[in-house]
């Protein structure tokens, strides 16, 4: 069984938490970027960077493969934007993500994997002047799409560390009501308490949903599950972080969210700092996301155990 290290994801936030933005802040962008090489590297990940321009100069996309016994078979992927708006340390946002993508790199590092699973660490989600955003999720999506490197599905990380247990602390978007009544009312019998993953995805990342959610009761995380319809599509808040570019690609995608500004109340602002996250909510998330991808990516039935230690 996957158990993070709460000890390893406070030092990654320590190291990684302060503004990131390209334009104002590029010694620590740079650093970040940099950060993410180096453990990725010692997780035994064959890392590479991908060159994304923006109206602030260049950005890079961090891409660390870790290969499965079957390089014919599609790979997953999982990623998390490592730049924040200018004047936030961002945290949650997307901090939080960050953390848990180098934690899953040291947890996957030691599992059978047939499937490769590769981690990214993309660049400037958020808006850059002039050029709109998911700009780095954007350039991976549109240059990697040849037969040899065929997606299986991508699992967006979007803020994953801020839990707040008190009625009432969740909010929910306009029009959700419409599309998902049974899940909406669900949430209003537990008190809108936010305490819960949400996981979104299209139909098409039915494997992924389902695995997530078979972890996340395993381990006893609240996750709402929110498969979109065609309708159901057109909200615009399911479409802002940086799945959305593999979905525009008809790759299956999901995004993992702690919901943003609809919980946490320092969304985007200098207050997103280290002492609001919740450890032992993102301990949950990443033992969640790593059961599930090893169960995606290990061994099939009949074979050996997925996730099971190489014992080579």
């Amino acid at each position: 069984m996957f158990e993070p290290d709460l000890g390893r994801l406070s030092a990654h936030l320590e190291a990684i938490v302060g503004e990131r933005h390209l334009r104002s802040s590029p010694r620590s962008h740079h650093a970040s970027g940099e950060y993410l090489r180096a453990h990725l590297e010692g997780c035994g990940a064959e890392v590479r960077e991908q060159i994304v321009e923006g109206p602030h100069g260049r950005g890079r996309n961090i891409v660390a493969d870790l290969h499965g016994s079957r390089p014919e078979l599609p790979r997953w992927i999982v990623g998390a934007h490592y730049d924040t708006v200018r004047g936030s340390p961002g945290a949650d946002d997307n901090g939080s993500a960050v953390a848990g993508l180098l934690e899953l790199g040291t947890l996957l590092r030691g599992a059978r994997l047939e499937q490769t699973v590769t981690l990214v660490g993309w660049d400037m989600e958020e808006a850059q002047a002039g050029s709109g955003s998911l700009l780095g999720s954007r350039a991976m999506a549109s240059r990697e799409r040849a037969p040899a490197a065929a997606i299986a599905g991508v699992i967006a990380l979007e803020m994953i560390g801020y839990r707040d247990r008190r009625p009432g602390s969740q909010r929910f978007p306009f029009g959700l009501d419409w599309f998902f009544p049974a899940e909406l009312r669900a949430q209003r019998a537990r008190g809108l308490r936010g305490d819960f993953i949400a996981a979104i995805g299209d139909r098409a990342a039915r494997p992924m949903l389902e695995a997530l959610e078979q972890a996340a009761g395993q381990f006893e995380l609240p996750l709402v599950r929110l498969e979109l319809g065609l309708l159901s599509g057109l909200i615009p808040h399911f479409h802002r972080s940086d799945h959305a570019p593999f979905w525009a690609r008809g790759v299956p995608a999901l995004m993992l969210t702690d919901t943003a500004e609809f919980r946490n109340p320092h969304y985007h602002r200098p207050s997103d700092t280290l002492e609001t996250l919740d450890l032992d909510f993102l301990g949950q998330v990443v033992q969640t996301v790593a059961s599930a991808i090893a169960r995606l990516a290990g061994p099939k039935p009949g074979g050996p155990r997925a996730g099971a230690p190489d014992a080579s």
